[in-house]
């Protein structure tokens, strides 16, 4: 969550990219050496922002679902902070607001179904948007 990341959100939308800046390519897994652990950073200016179109949001009347989708696990558990980030999306976690986290999800086992660490490729793509449908379902028919 930095201010780039949340700009792109932003500008997607508004420039009508159906992909959201990323498509998912029918590779294969492509690490072939070892990443080092590190801590993901956020800037404190950028949550609030992200805080606040949340709750406006969700003032609205609108329900509001937070994802982290899956991510392949030995790169998750390199995120040192990563427990720490999800804290700030449980702290969200309310009346019209939810939080799916799929890092545990049986995907994040098998390198099949990503192109890296972060990337699901097109298998993995279709396999976890089943999942998402099904658990978005539920949530919208509460």
């Amino acid at each position: 969550m930095n201010k780039s990341f949340y700009t792109d959100i932003v500008l997607a939308k508004r420039y009508k990219d159906t992909s959201s800046g990323f498509e998912p390519l029918n590779g294969k897994w492509e690490i072939t050496h070892p990443r080092k652990p590190f801590t993901s950073r956020y800037d404190e200016g950028v949550l609030a922002r992200f805080i606040t179109t949340v709750n406006e949001i969700r003032d609205k009347g609108i329900k509001v679902v937070l994802v982290i989708p899956p991510v392949y696990e030995e790169g998750y558990k390199m995120i040192l902070s990563a427990e720490n980030i999800k804290s700030k999306y449980r702290a969200l976690v309310g009346k019209n607001v939810y939080f799916l986290d799929y890092t545990n999800d049986t995907l994040c086992r098998s390198t099949n179904y990503f192109r890296n660490f972060t990337h699901l490729n097109t298998s993995g793509a279709v396999a976890f948007s089943h999942t998402f449908a099904q658990d978005l379902s539920k949530i919208l028919h509460e």
